[in-house]
């Protein structure tokens, strides 16, 4: 589009032609005018470009644009969706009831200020965290059934509530891996004030779709031709769940008509599927896109976790480190293929573009290829401490020693050099003055 000094140029450009003028001097009527036209008609060619742009859906920036084209297609934005997990409480009497001493609905609060609040109260059977009592001589364990600290570890465990718990913000962000700490947001009589997070997890929550993403999505519909159940259709159908970020399908899978269907989550740390994420697609494919004459199969692929030994990191800190995994995360979930295979070369190349990061070695890494219904996710990375004072030197300080041996051998060069140069220089007066003492 034009800017405003081209739209005035070409306005003096007419006023010179219609006027027979050879010059428009600023401060004139003429200069003035021509500038307040030219910001009228650029006002007008800006409208005129966003309408344009707007029309379409892929030039288009305005979002009440992008939601009426999905509405106008079908497909709506995806909406997030909030985590759910179990948190362990502790009561200070097990006489307590659980469900009096923490009603439904009770708050808690993390760290983060994130808020979830109480579905469900759960209390553990007694004997679910205990062991069992060993025996002792040739007696059997069952002719001493209850000892002291059996007893005191059943009534501690007696103590413990499980609590079902779900986000009341949408949001990865209110994600929790297990062993992280909640606070009761208010005090509860008879409750610790701390709960912790269970074995599997706060899970399963999403962010809200991005326009961007939206839009993408949207356009990927478009392009695609519609067969009735071809790939491009069940990776469409699939990604219209909340949190599904790559969509593998398998035709002829287990038989001819069979058609597989497997996933992965737009989640940095965990990007394998649940099996109530599993359910939640197949229940969306049946009610929503049965294709009659096919049998459909939803799994989840079979993690086969990838570890790395790193060594000679330069820089070797916690921050290069952190930036390393993140790097290695990303390259698992773009690069995830079923049953593919994993590039040395991949690794490597994810490794280097990690911010801070100059020099490393990678040991005993090869390509790698996958089983069946195998996925590649990252494992364990070992960081190895250099074995000699060598290894540890930064790339500059190997170079800066590299010079130091060249100057102090270029050194010793130079003195040898000068001194068969002063013997030279002596031989040759020496050889002059024999001569003059002859031609005495």
């Amino acid at each position: 589009m034009k800017s405003i000094n081209e739209i005035q140029a070409e306005i003096l450009n007419d006023f010179k032609t219609e006027f027979d003028l050879v010059e428009i001097k600023t401060k004139s009527f003429l200069f003035v005018f021509s500038y307040v036209l030219a910001t009228a008609l650029y006002g007008l060619y800006y409208f005129i470009h966003q309408v344009r742009n707007n029309f379409f859906l892929d030039t288009t920036k305005d979002t009440k644009q992008i939601i009426r084209w999905g509405n106008t297609i079908g497909k709506e934005r995806k909406r997030g969706s909030t985590a759910v997990g179990k948190v362990i409480a502790s009561l200070t009497d097990s006489a307590i009831n659980p469900s009096t001493a923490i009603p439904l609905e009770t708050i808690l609060t993390s760290p983060l200020g994130n808020e979830y609040q109480v579905i469900e109260v759960k209390q553990r059977e007694q004997g679910e965290a205990t062991e069992p009592t060993e025996a002792t001589g040739e007696e059997e364990a069952t002719e001493n059934p209850v000892n002291g600290d059996d007893q005191g570890a059943r009534e501690e465990a007696a103590k413990l509530v499980t609590l079902v718990i779900r986000s009341l913000a949408i949001g990865a962000i209110n994600n929790l891996s297990a062993g992280n700490t909640l606070n009761f947001q208010s005090v509860l009589p008879g409750v610790t004030s701390v709960a912790t997070v269970a074995e599997g997890g706060i899970v399963g929550g999403t962010d809200k779709e991005s326009y961007e993403d939206y839009k993408l999505r949207l356009l990927q519909v478009l392009r695609s031709k519609r067969s009735g159940g071809s790939k491009e259709d069940y990776v469409n159908w699939v990604k219209e769940i909340n949190g599904v970020f790559k969509v593998f399908v398998l035709e002829a899978y287990g038989g001819a008509g069979n058609v597989g269907i497997s996933f992965i989550l737009d989640d940095r740390t965990n990007i394998i599927p649940n099996d109530t994420k599993v359910k939640e697609v197949e229940k969306h494919l049946e009610n929503n896109y049965r294709i009659i004459g096919s049998s459909l199969e939803v799994f989840k692929p079979i993690e086969r976790k990838i570890n790395l030994t790193i060594t000679q990191l330069f820089p070797d800190t916690t921050q290069v480190r952190e930036n390393i995994r993140k790097q290695l995360q990303e390259l698992f979930k773009q690069e995830a293929d079923l049953s593919g295979v994993v590039y040395r070369s991949k690794v490597d190349e994810a490794i280097s573009q990690a911010e801070g990061e100059i020099r490393h070695n990678l040991v005993d890494c090869n390509d790698l290829r996958l089983a069946k219904n195998e996925l590649a996710t990252l494992g364990e990375i070992t960081w190895q401490l250099p074995t000699s004072a060598v290894e540890s030197n930064s790339p500059l300080e190997d170079e800066n020693e590299n010079e130091d041996e060249d100057d102090d051998e270029e050194g010793e060069e130079s003195e040898a050099n000068g001194g068969d140069e002063g013997n030279e220089d002596e031989g040759g007066a020496g050889g002059e003055g024999n001569e003059n003492s002859d031609e005495s």
